[in-house]
């Protein structure tokens, strides 16, 4: 499929997985929270709740081989109460005390998008897009990702039937008028594309819990007939710089001023007293320390997390990260501290840590204590730090 001439990486074709692995690294939401993923098929809905990219890729091509439809949330979902459980298939249960992220459990923005889709007759009868049909969806959608606030960070993608215009954003934390200013803005995006080629809509998918198909998975969505097969998802174009946009943020920032303080998921426990030299001398953390110019978001938010619990842990905190003078802002810094602690999120395991998708490897994984990098501050208390409060047991008997 031709879409001219464009001054930015392609993807080429390959067998899928390396497409997944970018969505995951490009939807970012290690930063902010764990990513969900759902399952449509013959046998039920199912969903995953992830923190890294090999469950990601590895869970949603077992449930595509089964010949289901697999689709990732697009903004993160909080640790709590979806932490529960994860990197696992379990049964979807809808409904108050469903396993599936609503509305209100959305804490974080951090990415927009756009569903350019075929809308002809033979696509509402029930068949899949002719190449014909995806190379208007195409065009659309490159053209589309040249405007304000998607040039350079946005990518595009062949969803099967249909083109994604996927564009990070900087964090914007939800509000009460969050969802309408998504809505007016993406109102203001389709009107800007009109007039679409006969054929081609734009579909709304703003919503906060919106959920969109995983790039890499085969779209089993129609009834193949000649000229119309099942496709693979999958990247046309990424991002032509690093980085996510922090116009489109602003603009939301904008047009919802924060008129409530932030939820919370559970009040903050006490601090944990401990040998703040013996977490120091932690493998990770000391890797932290020297690495700290190069250390990706994602490490660095582990390390706050970490850090959030102990005593002594912000000044820590706070002194490896000025080690980034690039980076480093005590203000920022600072709000990820309470905010960790404000809505409990758990310090992440070694193995998760120092895991085959990571960027850190512990040299001392085979003979170490310690199943947190916090153990090792408390001695005798491997498992002292705070659990986030749990929201209902209806909950987990629906898991």
């Amino acid at each position: 499929m031709s879409t001219g001439n464009h001054d930015v990486e392609e993807v080429y074709e390959d067998d899928g997985r390396q497409h997944a692995r970018c969505m995951y690294k490009l939807l970012g939401h290690e930063l902010c929270g764990i990513t969900e993923l759902r399952a449509l098929g013959d046998c039920g809905p199912w969903v995953a709740y992830v923190d890294s990219a090999i469950s990601f890729v590895d869970l949603a091509m077992e449930r595509n081989r089964r010949g289901d439809n697999v689709y990732v949330g697009l903004q993160p979902r909080p640790l709590d109460p979806f932490g529960e459980v994860l990197n696992e298939w379990r049964p979807a249960c809808g409904g108050v005390n469903g396993n599936v992220a609503k509305a209100a459990d959305i804490e974080f923005v951090m990415n927009v998008a756009l569903d350019i889709d075929v809308a002809t007759p033979e696509r509402r009868a029930g068949h899949p897009a002719s190449n014909t049909e995806l190379e208007a969806c195409v065009e659309v959608a490159v053209h589309k990702r040249k405007a304000e606030g998607f040039a350079g960070t946005a990518a595009v993608a062949i969803s099967g039937n249909g083109t994604y215009v996927l564009n990070p954003i900087t964090p914007v934390e939800v509000d009460p008028d969050i969802a309408s200013a998504l809505r007016a803005l993406e109102r203001r995006w389709i009107d800007q594309a009109a007039p679409l080629p006969p054929g081609v809509r734009i579909d709304p998918i703003m919503d906060l819990p919106r959920i969109i198909r995983v790039i890499g998975t085969v779209n089993f969505k129609g009834t193949p007939v000649r000229g119309r097969p099942h496709r693979e998802a999958r990247f046309l174009l990424l991002p032509a710089i690093g980085g996510r946009q922090n116009l489109i943020a602003q603009q939301l920032q904008h047009a919802s001023p924060r008129s409530a303080e932030p939820r919370t998921s559970c009040p903050a426990p006490e601090m944990i007293h401990g040998d703040l030299e013996r977490f120091e001398a932690c493998e990770f953390v000391q890797w932290i320390g020297r690495e700290a110019p190069r250390v990706p978001e994602p490490a660095w938010m582990d390390f706050l997390i970490q850090c959030a619990w102990l005593e002594g842990g912000y000044a820590l905190a706070h002194r490896l990260s000025a080690r980034d003078a690039e980076r480093y802002s005590y203000e920022e810094t600072q709000a990820r501290l309470e905010r960790i602690r404000r809505v409990g999120y758990r310090p992440k395991r070694c193995q998760y840590l120092s895991g085959e998708s990571s960027f850190f490897k512990c040299p001392r994984s085979n003979d170490c204590p310690a199943r947190h990098p916090i153990d090792l501050a408390v001695r005798h208390q491997p498992r002292s730090y705070p659990e986030p409060k749990r929201r209902t047991e209806a909950f987990h008997e629906n898991l």
